[in-house]
């Protein structure tokens, strides 16, 4: 009998030896193999000397050389089957972003795992900080995407809002401190979150996670954060607000990388509803910028149009035409100013006949003037 047990040992420690190379564990917890497995693909985020061509490529060779049972838990723990690979591109994505409340750090695996896990907070959190919600609430059509207003009255302890701020960052919020409390009665702040479907034993049921926050005074945008960035979650907070008439005239924030955000945020709020826009006819919705904010965004486009006399310029007929041309075309025409400093628009609209006399007949269309120069298409 003793030898009996002997060999029954012997042959359980050399079949848990053998399957170590398969990464087969018995006794660890899921969530400290799933660690483990997030730790590795660290290392290949953390190299910065690769281009995310190269880290997605070793990532996919790490993955393939996974067990079936690590693939499945590290899969499975992500929460949403669509998002498997690009989960590790967002993750390098945000390596970039720095700057927490003044402290320089980098964003990682944690912060934007719990995105996908849904851990961030909850519109149910939120309440429980003390932030009093409208009664009235905006969606888009399939009540995927909520808006609520946060009611005037509701104001922060000190105490609270450290706490809430803490909250946002560990959410990865690059901007955990924006848009909470109202500074006076003619500020708004708006609150948006997703309806998302979670599973549970079989069961289903939603919870309703918060994605951003905007802060405005009257027409001027003061504050405006969306987490995680990339997932086009600014185009269906905008939208929204559109749908419910909603103008925004001057925005007090810019820096490089928002402007390229905004000017895509300008082009769909004049892009026809039917091509995935915001707009019933092709004109302003959400977004009327004052002159000040036209000249911020897209330089010195907007004087350089008054040597163009492809129509009657004003400033709507200004703000429109540049918010209607494509924004990958935008963005080669901004980085071309800014490197030549010339007249680049003016190249483009040459080389350009068939989308130009399509912005200026809109334009014509809905801005009429006595007479208008026709486009030269030669």
């Amino acid at each position: 009998m003793y030898k009996y047990l002997c060999f029954v040992v012997l042959g359980i420690i050399i079949f848990l030896l053998y399957n170590r190379k398969d990464s087969f564990s018995v006794g660890i917890p899921d969530q400290a193999i799933i660690n483990r497995l997030f730790a590795d693909i660290n290392v290949f985020l953390d190299e910065s000397n690769k281009n995310d061509s190269e880290t997605f490529e070793s990532i996919r060779t790490y993955l393939s050389g996974l067990s079936d049972d690590d693939f499945d838990r590290l899969i499975t723990s992500l929460d949403t089957p669509e998002k498997k690979l690009q989960y590790f591109l967002d993750c390098r994505r945000y390596k970039s972003l720095k700057l927490l409340r003044g402290v320089p750090r980098n964003y990682g695996i944690k912060d934007l795992y719990s995105y996908y896990t849904n851990t961030t907070l909850t519109k149910e959190d939120l309440e429980d900080f003390g932030i009093i919600f409208s009664e009235i609430i905006w969606s888009s059509p399939n009540e995927q995407y909520l808006v609520y207003e946060q009611i005037l009255n509701t104001e922060l302890t000190p105490q609270q809002k450290i706490e809430l701020t803490s909250r946002f960052a560990q959410s990865g919020n690059s901007k955990p401190d924006y848009a909470i409390n109202k500074i006076s009665n003619n500020t708004k702040i708006y609150y948006f979150f997703e309806v998302v479907d979670l599973y549970n034993r079989g069961h289903i049921y939603e919870k309703i996670f918060l994605r951003g926050r905007i802060h405005l005074e009257k027409t001027d945008l003061l504050m405006l954060t969306i987490f995680p960035i990339g997932y086009s979650l600014g185009n269906h907070f905008f939208s929204i607000l559109a749908n419910n008439n909603l103008v925004i005239e001057n925005i007090s924030l810019f820096n490089p990388g928002s402007k390229v955000s905004y000017r895509r945020l300008y082009h769909l709020s004049v892009t026809l509803k039917t091509e995935g826009g915001f707009s019933v006819n092709g004109n302003f919705t959400i977004f009327r910028p004052d002159i000040d904010t036209a000249r911020r965004l897209y330089g010195d486009l907007y004087d350089q149009l008054d040597s163009i006399p492809l129509t009657e310029w004003d400033h709507n007929k200004k703000t429109l035409f540049l918010m209607s041309i494509d924004v990958d075309d935008m963005q080669e025409i901004i980085e071309m100013m800014e490197e030549d400093e010339e007249n680049i628009l003016e190249e483009y609209i040459e080389a350009e006949p068939d989308k130009i006399k399509e912005i200026i007949d809109k334009i014509n269309t809905l801005n009429p003037s006595v007479e208008c120069a026709a486009v030269d298409t030669d």
